[in-house]
């Protein structure tokens, strides 16, 4: 009895042996081991640079815009320079720091800094990934650049003409020191007359002081030429405005006309077409622009 026993159970392995060779064999080496944080298709940031308008930072997703958040996931430094804090996306995957709100008294380089080190702290895609800063293949790590120093804020000008097929917003064609010390700025708008009703301060239109945190500078707003022109006078005398940082007076101001119809909150013509605020040549988008007085 003990003999069938073996001879049956040597008959057992023996077929599944015989099963077992007729299986493909497996390359391991073709099947790399992934990570579980590790993505084949990581969040990164493909370049940083300089261009006409301020700093540019391309990312290769689309950016979750809330989780950039200034001084805690994006950070600005330098010697003798300041950063207001302010960003633009003018594309879903582009971040924006405009010259002015980087602005330094001489030429100046800086070191960005994007954060990605917790899951509470860290720039994220819209799809929830986390930045792989330093480029290595795996969520977490931040991203950190030197850039060459370069001319701050001193060359850049009041805004000038731009030619949209709708509303056309000459800018700050005209600036005045009252006696009282007071500024005045012209706004000049071409193609179809503004309605009035849609130009709020504090809502669509704004002016905000970047020697002062972005503290909005309050002023009065006069209509002329049913609706083609628009005065804005300060309220205080320019000298309340002036940089702590310069021996004479240097005011630096920063100018927002909203146009977001998709949210409801633009100026708009009197058509009601949205102001081309970013000159696309397609109704809506903000205009930004700065206005730079060392007087």
């Amino acid at each position: 009895m003990k003999k069938q026993l073996d001879i049956g159970g040597n008959w057992v392995w023996g077929a599944i042996l015989v099963l077992l060779s007729g299986l493909p064999a497996c390359n391991c080496e073709d099947q790399p081991f992934i990570a579980p944080d590790k993505a084949p298709d990581p969040f990164q940031v493909t370049d940083l640079y300089w261009g006409d308008l301020g700093v540019y930072i391309q990312f290769n997703r689309t950016v979750d815009s809330t989780s950039v958040i200034p001084g805690e996931t994006l950070i600005v430094e330098g010697e003798d320079q300041h950063f207001s804090g302010y960003f633009e996306l003018p594309e879903p995957d582009l971040i924006l720091l405009y010259r002015c709100d980087i602005y330094c008294l001489e030429n100046c380089g800086i070191t960005v800094r994007l954060v990605s080190e917790s899951l509470d702290r860290a720039v994220r895609s819209v799809s929830g990934k986390l930045l792989d800063g330093d480029a290595d293949g795996l969520q977490f790590g931040d991203f950190v650049r030197e850039m060459v120093p370069v001319s701050g804020c001193s060359d850049v000008q009041p805004p000038g003409l731009v030619e949209p097929p709708y509303l056309d917003t000459i800018g700050i064609n005209d600036l005045t020191l009252n006696n009282d010390l007071t500024l005045t700025l012209a706004f000049q708008f071409d193609f179809e007359p503004v309605r009035l009703s849609s130009v709020v301060q504090g809502e669509t239109f704004f002016i905000e002081d970047l020697n002062d945190n972005q503290a909005p500078v309050g002023g009065t707003l006069e209509w002329l030429n049913d609706g083609y022109l628009l005065y804005f006078t300060s309220d205080l005398p320019y000298t309340d405005y002036c940089s702590d940082l310069d021996p004479g007076c240097r005011v630096l101001w920063r100018i927002r006309l909203i146009s977001d119809p998709l949210v409801g909150v633009a100026i708009r013509g009197q058509n009601a077409v949205p102001l081309d605020g970013d000159d696309d040549f397609i109704p809506g988008g903000t205009y930004v622009g700065y206005l730079l007085l060392n007087l």
